[in-house]
């Protein structure tokens, strides 16, 4: 399944939450979110006196979902939300997909007005709708037996005027599927959702993956450009370069969907804390959105997890506090199994979004079965990068199929074009 980010939007009484579970029905795989979940919850838990304090539970509710949002990009999960989706949520949402590498599909149901203003009415008369969207003031345990009388019962002309200005219907993200549902029994939802299914199920895009890498020594300004060049005509996830060039890359990324990414301690990890605190630092500087930091191997093997916990805490809050990621490499030629298994609990215990297999200039690169025992033993919260090593499209597809998120290579191109 391709990661993507399905969005049901269109006005209140389009049936948005019916369509959404045919989807289900037939597609399995996603992940529901919704944002009209957290408000209830939070309606329930504190409660509100006022519209003003209403407010403010809705702007609460639309962050927990966002963030929600967030973490399942980050688990690679796919998700579907229905719900009335405006510009006020398209910024943030295009940015998460685009971080994450996600394919933006929005469905948005539109009808006549009359018919969706006698849909809304028939909807707040319903019993099981929850009271706190239809009241100025709410507490858990609150009962309004004649729903007619709620404080949120707007007229034929301000339903006309707040639909107006909200534009439901001229939501889009990513791919659009324009329908009118104004006659729900002619629609024809089969023949959409088997589109979407197409869409959801085909090949996986490889390009989202990768790691478009060029760390020579001996690489020039014009290879660079070149890589970059590369990374933007494939689509590819990043342009990982020496620290030298980030400014560069990042001037050149401007505009684009690719990310600039650099390494830090690289390729021993032997170099101090201090030292690459202020290489991440001087890399975000420069423009890095992602930082790929080789962990003191030396002092692992040795048996001093709390200077290496300690080392990836302090990066992981440097890297956060100014909204990166950062990879901690833990060079898996040099551990045993039983080894990799320890380093990647650390890792991820320490908070970094990823654990990364090699840095490609040791013995060996990233191996499959590596890959699956990192998998293995990461929380929900880190994910797995392999790199070294990667030269075809059955590596890449077999380090996929093992857990890897993210991969590294510098063959990326000759990957895709041999597919």
């Amino acid at each position: 399944m391709k990661k993507t980010l399905l969005l049901m939007a269109g006005s209140p009484g389009t049936g948005k939450s019916y369509f959404d579970r045919m989807i289900q029905k037939k597609i399995t795989g996603f992940t529901e979110l919704s944002i009209d979940v957290e408000k209830e919850f939070l309606y329930d838990k504190y409660g509100f006196d006022n519209a003003s304090e209403k407010e403010m539970l809705d702007y609460e509710a639309l962050q927990l979902y966002l963030e929600k949002v967030r973490i399942e990009m980050k688990k690679g999960n796919s998700i579907i939300s229905d719900y009335p989706f405006s510009f006020k949520q398209w910024g943030t949402l295009k940015r998460l997909s685009d971080e994450f590498c996600y394919q933006d599909i929005s469905v948005v149901l539109t009808a006549d007005f009359d018919t969706l203003y006698e849909r809304q009415l028939k909807r707040d008369l319903d019993p099981e709708r929850h009271l706190g969207h239809l009241m100025n003031h709410y507490h858990k345990g609150d009962v309004l037996k004649d729903r007619s009388k709620a404080d949120i019962n707007p007229s034929k002309e301000e339903l006309k005027k707040f639909l107006k200005v909200k534009k439901y219907d001229e939501f889009a993200l990513g791919k659009v599927f324009k329908v009118d549902v104004s006659d729900f029994s002619k629609v024809d939802y089969s023949g959409i959702i088997d589109q979407i299914s197409d869409m959801v199920q085909g090949e996986i895009s490889i390009c989202g993956y990768i790691d478009h890498t060029l760390l020579s020594p001996d690489a020039t300004k014009n290879d660079v450009e070149r890589v970059v060049n590369e990374a933007k005509e494939n689509n590819f996830c990043s342009v990982m370069v020496n620290p030298v060039w980030v400014e560069f890359v990042s001037s050149k990324l401007k505009g684009s969907k690719v990310k600039t990414a650099t390494v830090i301690g690289f390729p021993l990890g032997a170099n101090t804390t201090t030292v690459k605190e202020f290489e991440l630092e001087n890399a975000i500087q420069n423009g890095a959105d992602e930082l790929d930091m080789v962990m003191n191997i030396g002092m692992f093997k040795a048996g001093n997890y709390s200077y290496v916990g300690n080392e990836i805490n302090r990066l992981v809050k440097l890297a956060h506090g100014s909204k990166r990621i950062l990879k901690v490499i833990i060079e898996t030629s040099f551990l045993t199994d039983v080894e990799k298994a320890k380093a990647a609990k650390l890792v991820s215990n320490n908070g970094a979004d990823y654990v990364k297999t090699s840095t490609g200039f040791s013995s060996s690169g990233a191996k499959a079965s590596d890959v699956a025992i990192l998998k293995d033993n990461v929380g929900n919260g880190t994910l797995v990068k392999a790199s070294g090593g990667i030269h075809t499209y059955d590596d890449a597809m077999n380090m996929i199929k093992n857990g890897a998120s993210r991969l590294g290579t510098s063959q990326s191109v000759a990957i895709v074009d041999n597919k």
